[in-house]
């Protein structure tokens, strides 16, 4: 090769390594259309960005939008781009404008125009949809009109402001999204975990809350005197590597200050994979399982059941079963099937020695923890920035035990127990106990992918869709690491936390195609890294768009749903109040659902209606 071609070549080498070393990053708007009305493409333009917006989002479809910025410039770049979309034969006019902008930070952002607005953002809103490099945000949009449009940033007690939509649906008719493994979001005591192959959650309960999680995976965990949450795998013989997160008493204020700022919501904690790490990560035993009640006690909001009536498959039983509109919160907790109910385990074994028996109330007056005698060699770490160090002088205490200076002994007709030092406290009667029910009553179908790519995870969840039966469907968008990317530490794109990212993209772009194509719907959605809002929105569109009787999207395609929404519609009018709940709400007003028959051609109904005597023509 002559010197001169060498040159070249070499010049041609810097030249595409600087591109490289210069280029900025890229990701995905998911852009959801849940209302009945196109959205067109008005004018668009970009600097120094890759921006292809799509022509036409026609009614009821989705658009996944990649857009990369030319230059990385830091969060100071001038890199720019914008989309100007019209909502066609809106009621009144309404547009809006997706734009890229790097100045200040690298994010994606919607512009409200005209009368445009939505639940919680009103006109003229500028709503921050951030920026995930290799995954992506959304704007999503459902309902009919400026004045009830809901979607991305929706209201963070969504479920109150949804309820005239879904307060007269079962539980086996919406859906909610899950935060998976809530309590990894910190750990506090490690065998071979840490942040990048256990930590599957960015951010606490709480904040999990505030962003829409309304199920949570709750892995209890006993250690050393303490009641934390866990995440664990097994590992040889009886030994496992994982670790702690973040204690029982921490889920539940954060459960506690969440119901008292926004009351009227349903949570369900579903208490799996449960562990006694003093026992080789042995599962509970029944007494043990009546401690851990006596500390979920400790909730405020618990589900008090009424009527008592209800039927033992609680999917069947509507929403406003649980909460109604200005109501407190209703936290049920599903346990497992092996697992006792509140109460029913004694607490007086005779074959226990040096058993000492008193009464006492619950919680007994004076009854405190004791960290005077614990080895300070055995600290739990103190994180004061996410708020662990409660015990920051112990890692484990027991009840104290000198009940003569500690216990009313006037005041406590039931009885504790005394075993050395510990001290087992019954739980009191009482409606509460209600909200303690097993697995078998709140069942669900589907599974993990088990797998790190989202290539395989979105088809593998999809065929699970859509061979959905009458159960109600956990849609899990979560990917598992292999031994590789366990042990590679050093490459964050290998963490749970990173990997979220990918299996989130994959959600926004793929489950919205395969229901409209299937026309069904999980009623579970079940992610990693709950930090965002997106999943909540995009479950509120799924329950305006699907699960809604008064479905807009179901109307415009008659021919789809017809027969099921003949049947839903007869269950909800015809029934009658006392024997169905949700019928009241319904029979308020006859004359839309008159409207919503003629709208799908349903005489038979509307001759129901009048006679409801007669029996239902649809039975199939």
């Amino acid at each position: 090769m002559r010197f001169g071609d060498k040159l070249v070549t070499y010049v041609i080498f810097v030249l595409a390594a600087s591109k490289m070393a210069w280029t900025g990053p890229g990701g995905s708007v998911s852009l959801i259309n849940a209302t009945p009305y196109n959205w067109k493409l008005v004018n668009s333009h970009q600097y120094h960005m890759d921006w292809k917006p799509a022509e036409m989002i026609p009614a009821g479809t989705s658009h996944m939008q990649y857009f990369e910025y030319w230059y990385q410039h830091g969060d100071n770049g001038n890199c720019a781009a914008e989309a100007n979309y019209a909502i066609e034969n809106s009621p009144t006019p309404a547009q809006f404008t997706v734009r890229a902008r790097q100045n200040g930070g690298k994010r994606i952002e919607v512009q409200y125009q005209d009368t445009m607005a939505s639940l919680n953002n009103p006109q003229n809103s500028l709503i921050n949809l951030g920026f995930i490099h290799d995954g992506a945000v959304s704007f999503i949009l459902s309902g009919t009109d400026t004045s009830n449009y809901v979607g991305t940033n929706p209201p963070t007690a969504w479920m109150q402001a949804i309820l005239p939509t879904i307060g007269s649906k079962l539980i086996r008719d919406i859906v909610m999204p899950e935060s998976h493994d809530a309590g990894a979001s910190e750990l506090t005591w490690q065998w071979m975990g840490v942040p990048h192959n256990t930590q599957t959650q960015s951010v606490h309960m709480y904040t999990q809350l505030l962003n829409g999680a309304r199920w949570f995976d709750v892995r209890p965990v006993y250690y050393k005197g303490f009641w934390y949450t866990g995440h664990f795998s097994p590992s040889v013989g009886k030994n496992h590597v994982g670790a702690t997160g973040r204690t029982i008493e921490h889920i539940i204020n954060d459960i506690n200050r969440f119901t008292s700022e926004h009351p009227g919501e349903l949570i369900i904690l579903d208490l799996t994979h449960d562990q006694n790490i003093d026992k080789w990560w042995a599962p509970l035993e029944p007494r043990e399982w009546q401690a851990l009640y006596a500390e979920l006690y400790k909730i405020k909001d618990l589900w008090h059941s009424s009527p008592d009536s209800l039927p033992q498959d609680l999917t069947t039983v509507p929403i406003n079963a649980f909460i109604s509109p200005g109501s407190k919160s209703a936290v049920v907790i599903r346990i497992p099937s092996n697992a006792p109910l509140p109460g029913e385990t004694k607490y007086v074994d005779k074959r226990d020695e040096n058993l000492v028996e008193t009464t006492a109330t619950h919680p007994p007056e004076g009854v405190h923890m004791d960290f005077n005698s614990i080895d300070p060699q055995e600290n739990p770490p103190i994180d004061t920035v996410n708020g662990f160090g409660d015990y920051a002088d112990a890692t484990s205490a027991y009840w104290i035990t000198d009940l003569s200076t500690s216990l009313n002994t006037t005041q406590m007709p039931s009885r504790i127990k005394a075993t050395n030092s510990k001290v087992v406290v019954p739980l009191p009667d009482g409606p509460w106990r209600k909200a303690f029910i097993h697995d078998n009553r709140l069942p669900y179908t589907g599974s993990y992918s088990e797998t790190r790519s989202p290539e395989k995870m979105a088809p593998d969840q999809i065929t699970q869709l859509v061979t959905k039966d009458s159960k109600p469907l956990r849609s899990t968008w979560t990917l598992t690491q292999y031994w590789t990317d366990v042990t590679d530490v050093a490459t964050k794109k290998h963490s749970i936390i990173y990997m979220s990212r990918k299996a989130h993209k994959a959600l926004l772009e793929a489950l919205w195609p395969a229901m409209k194509e299937s026309n069904k719907w999980p009623n579970i959605i079940e992610i990693d890294d709950v930090s965002r809002s997106d999943t909540a929105a995009l479950s509120i569109a799924i329950n305006n768009y699907f699960a809604s009787e008064n479905d807009y999207g179901t109307v415009k395609n008659p021919g789809i749903s017809t027969q099921r929404m003949r049947r839903a519609i007869w269950r909800d009018i015809i029934g009658s109040p006392s024997e169905n709940p949700s019928c009241t709400s319904f029979c308020e007003d006859l004359q839309d659902f008159s409207g919503l028959c003629k709208s799908l051609s349903l005489p038979l109904i509307r001759r129901q209606i009048k006679s409801p005597g007669r029996a239902s023509p649809f039975t199939t």
